[in-house]
């Protein structure tokens, strides 16, 4: 129990509490800061088309009408891109498997080469064997 009070009482709490303080302080400092604050738009910054469409409308149904308009065109462009993309897709996929097709024949082509040589080295590995073994019985 003495090493505990000794140990607190070694402690500089005033330091401990100033560097504590320091911290705080420089922290609240970039928190405060205005720079990360989102700032507002200009005034006469444009709005996008699709907005100016909306707002310039007189009624409700020239409104509804745009949206109409703007949704179709939307929906046309989608159609486009999972078009395009949809081709895309299939050439890539024709592709690596064309790629792979390649490869594999490869493949093959070296493994039954190499069977082909595995057996040869071993049938003049047996004949060897055989034509020692006919030595020694001569």
């Amino acid at each position: 129990m003495k090493k505990v009070i000794n140990w607190f009482q070694s402690l500089q709490l005033a330091k401990i509490i100033i560097v504590f303080l320091a911290a705080t302080f420089m922290l609240s400092i970039q928190a405060c800061d205005g720079s990360s604050v989102a700032k507002e738009a200009p005034k006469n910054a444009e709005m996008p088309k699709v907005v100016n469409n909306y707002s310039e409308s007189k009624n409700l149904g020239e409104k509804l009408q745009d949206w109409g308009k703007d949704m179709g065109s939307s929906a046309e462009q989608l159609k486009e891109d999972v078009t395009q993309g949809t081709k895309e897709s299939v050439e890539n996929l024709q592709q690596n498997i064309k790629s792979t097709s390649q490869d594999l024949k490869k493949t093959v082509e070296q493994g039954t080469e190499d069977i082909g040589k595995n057996i040869q080295r071993q049938a003049e590995d047996a004949g060897k064997a055989i034509n020692k073994t006919l030595r020694k019985a001569d």
